[in-house]
C-alpha cells in the first residue's frame, strides 16, 4: 500500500520517486483518454485551446478513471493550462471515481499556486474522497506546510461565512425577521449569479448535497435548457418567502421573453440552498 507520508531518512531521489508514484495513484493510469487529457497532461496549452475550440464538450470530459483535463494538468503541475481551463468554466470540484478532486492532487503534491488558483475558483476545501481523505489531510500527511496553511485559511473563511448565515434557535423575533430578508436576498443573489453565467459562484450558495447533485456544469446545462424553452431572461419581478412542506423557500418570480417562472429556492437551517426548482407561478 502506498504511504502518504515520507520518513525523515528519505533521500532526495526517494522523495522524487514517491511524488511521481503519488501522482500516478491519485490521477490514475489512463492519461491517454480524450485528446484534451493527453494535451493537459503534457502541459500543451496551445493544443488544449485547439481541442476546446473544436470540441467544447471535452472541457469536463472524464476518462475511464473519472479524471478530467483539470485532474491531469494538476497532477503534472501545469499552472497555465489550469488557469485556462478555469477561465473556460471547468468544474473545479469534479471527482474521479475514487472521489479525488483536483484540489486533493494539488494538496498531496504541494502545488501551492495551483491550490490557490483552484480555491479562488471556488474549489471545495472540505471535499472528501472515498478513502475519507480531504485536501488538508493529504497536505498534512505529505508535509506540504504551505498548502496546509492555505487550506486551513480557506476552511476558516468558509466556516465563518456559514456561521454568519446561522440564526440561533432562541433568537428574538426581530432577528428571525431579519433572517427572512437574508433568505430572500440570498435567493436573488443566487439567481443573479446564474444569469451572469457565474455557475461556480452560484454553486457555493448550496449545501454539500446540492453541490454534488448540481455541479456547475449541470447547473449551466439546466439554465440553458430553461432559456431555450422560456426565452431569454429579462429580469426579476418580485421575491417572497413561503414555508412549503416545512422548508423555508424563497420564491423569485422571473420574467423571460416568453413567460414568467417562479424560482423556488429552498434553504436548510444554515441558510444554504437545499433545493432549486423552476415552476409556473400560481
Amino acid at each position: 500500500m502506498l504511504p502518504l507520508f515520507l520518513s525523515k531518512g528519505d533521500t532526495a531521489m526517494q522523495r522524487l520517486v514517491v511524488v511521481f508514484i503519488l501522482a500516478f495513484c491519485l490521477i490514475g493510469s489512463s492519461v491517454f483518454g480524450a485528446e484534451i487529457h493527453t494535451a493537459a497532461a503534457k502541459g500543451d496549452l496551445a493544443e488544449v485551446e485547439k481541442v476546446l475550440k473544436w470540441e467544447p464538450a471535452q472541457l469536463n470530459l472524464a476518462d475511464k478513471d473519472g479524471a478530467t483535463a483539470l485532474h491531469h494538468a494538476t497532477a503534472k503541475d501545469h499552472l497555465a493550462v489550469i488557469k485556462f481551463l478555469i477561465e473556460k468554466k471547468a468544474d473545479v470540484n469534479a471527482k474521479k471515481k475514487d472521489g479525488v478532486t483536483p484540489l486533493h492532487i494539488a494538496a498531496a503534491l504541494g502545488y501551492k499556486d495551483i491550490a490557490a488558483a483552484l480555491l479562488d475558483a471556488n474549489a471545495d476545501p472540505s471535499a472528501v474522497d472515498k478513502k475519507g481523505r480531504t485536501p488538508l489531510s493529504l497536505a498534512k500527511a505529505n508535509r506540504k506546510k504551505e498548502v496546509e496553511d492555505l487550506l486551513r485559511e480557506s476552511l476558516s473563511h468558509t466556516k465563518k461565512v456559514k456561521q454568519d448565515h446561522i440564526v440561533p434557535p432562541s433568537a428574538p423575533s426581530n432577528i428571525q425577521q431579519s433572517s427572512v430578508k437574508d433568505i430572500k436576498s440570498l435567493a436573488e443573489e443566487f439567481i443573479d449569479h446564474i444569469v451572469k453565467g457565474e455557475y461556480s459562484t452560484a454553486n457555493n450558495y448550496m449545501n454539500s448535497e446540492m453541490r454534488s447533485l448540481m455541479p456547475a456544469p449541470k447547473m449551466e446545462q439546466t439554465w440553458k435548457t430553461i432559456e431555450s424553452q422560456a426565452g431569454k431572461f429579462k429580469g426579476r419581478i418580485e421575491t417572497k418567502k413561503e414555508n412549503i412542506k416545512g422548508f423555508d423557500v424563497a420564491l423569485v418570480t422571473c420574467l423571460f421573453e416568453k413567460t414568467k417562472l417562479d424560482a423556488q429556492v429552498a434553504f436548510d437551517s444554515n441558510n444554504l440552498i437545499s433545493g432549486f426548482y423552476m415552476v409556473s407561478p400560481k
